[in-house]
């Protein structure tokens, strides 16, 4: 979203504390292109947070499924056709 909004921004490690913790700078051409990256972005991370997960679901309709049993006996003839 930075790029889309003309934002810099630089990252800088303060190693002062254990675990190091990460300062992050940013820098726009004016107020409200702040605003709007950082809107789109946590309404992005907000519907990621809401949206249910493909594995849980597909766990779901397996379970849902009737179990099917393969048939050890296959049907090795093929015909010949010239």
């Amino acid at each position: 979203y930075a790029r889309k909004y003309g934002i810099n921004y630089a990252l800088k490690k303060d190693k002062s504390k254990d675990p190091p913790m990460y300062l992050v700078f940013f820098k726009g051409r004016d107020q409200d292109a702040l605003n709007a990256a950082f809107r789109e972005f946590s309404q992005k991370q907000i519907q990621k947070a809401n949206k249910p997960s493909i594995h849980k679901r597909l766990a779901t309709y397996r379970a849902m499924m009737p179990k099917k049993s393969k048939d050890k006996v296959k049907n090795r003839h093929q015909e010949q056709s010239r």
